[in-house]
């Protein structure tokens, strides 16, 4: 996938902003603390409608370029939340994807500054 436009939605501390800027991405990064901390304690069910609206936000022709957290995580002993219902799985965010072309759904590991 050639870089492009980002726009890093509930970005935190903004690792994964300055990881794409440095893949060649020009990414804005927004946060709103209260927002991010409702989005991670939602059920799929509202996980679901976030993800909808995302969805309906990209501009036609435009790429969604969704990096989180994955349940395996917990297991690896890595950051994020903890709890496996606030995480969704790629097989979640693929079922949502309707009207686009999906190039990759999986787990990549990377090392992160800590």
């Amino acid at each position: 996938m050639n870089p492009g436009k980002a726009l890093d939605i509930a970005c935190g501390e903004g690792r994964n902003a300055l990881w794409l800027a440095e893949q060649g991405w020009d990414v804005t990064a927004i946060d709103f603390s209260q927002v991010a901390l409702l989005y991670m304690h939602t059920d799929a069910a509202e996980r679901q409608k976030w993800l909808a609206n995302t969805l309906a936000a990209v501009k036609s022709g435009g790429t969604f370029l969704y990096i989180g957290h994955d349940p395996s995580n917990i297991g690896a002993g890595r950051g994020g939340p903890q709890d496996p219902q606030y995480l969704p799985t790629a097989e979640e965010l693929v079922s949502a994807m309707d009207g686009f072309s999906v190039q990759f759904a999986g787990v990549i590991e990377r090392t992160v500054a800590s």
